[in-house]
């Protein structure tokens, strides 16, 4: 039996606290019990630490397994994410906001929109959702409408979100 790489262990005096950042289990035991739990098993705490994932009869197939799950779920094929900035231009001065007075910021261009419509379509195996961002997006309401239209005439299942400062909203829009 061995520890497992995955633990965070803290001890306060007669507690010991280990966190196993793999199957997230979390345990308080007692400190003498923890620093003899290789040396002198408890085989019932062995049992339990081994189930929670704390200890291990493998350090090496621990890691394959580790590493299998985590490009499985990284390289795995699901729905895109992605916030579009169609503009950074601002029809407000807001104090807070990075762009300070900065905010003459052009358009996204035809280009950058062709660009961008042929990346979210080879994307959008799974769907696309997009988060409209800017400066103030709606004043690229038309650049906005025109990227879903495309998106639509190919099929592509996409929902949005919009973030803004709400001065342009309309019924339409």
């Amino acid at each position: 039996m061995q520890l497992s790489r995955f633990n965070v262990v803290k001890t306060e005096g007669e507690t010991t606290w280990v966190y196993n950042t793999r199957s997230t289990a979390f345990v308080k035991i007692d400190t003498h019990t923890w620093n003899t739990v290789l040396t002198a098993p408890d085989p019932e705490v062995q049992t339990i630490l081994q189930a929670e994932g704390i200890l291990t009869d493998d350090v090496e197939a621990e890691w394959l397994t580790y590493k299998y799950q985590y490009y499985s779920n990284a390289l795995r094929s699901r729905r895109l994410f992605v916030s579009i900035a169609p503009t950074m231009r601002c029809n407000f001065a807001c104090a807070y906001c990075f762009e300070g007075t900065n905010k003459v910021f052009p358009t996204m261009n035809e280009e950058v929109e062709a660009a961008l419509v042929k990346f979210l379509i080879l994307n959008s195996k799974n769907g696309v959702t997009i988060n409209w961002f800017g400066g103030e997006p709606l004043l690229a309401w038309e650049r906005i409408l025109s990227i879903c239209r495309q998106l639509e005439e190919r099929n592509v299942e996409f929902r949005s979100s919009i973030v803004t400062n709400g001065s342009l909203l309309t019924p339409d829009k």
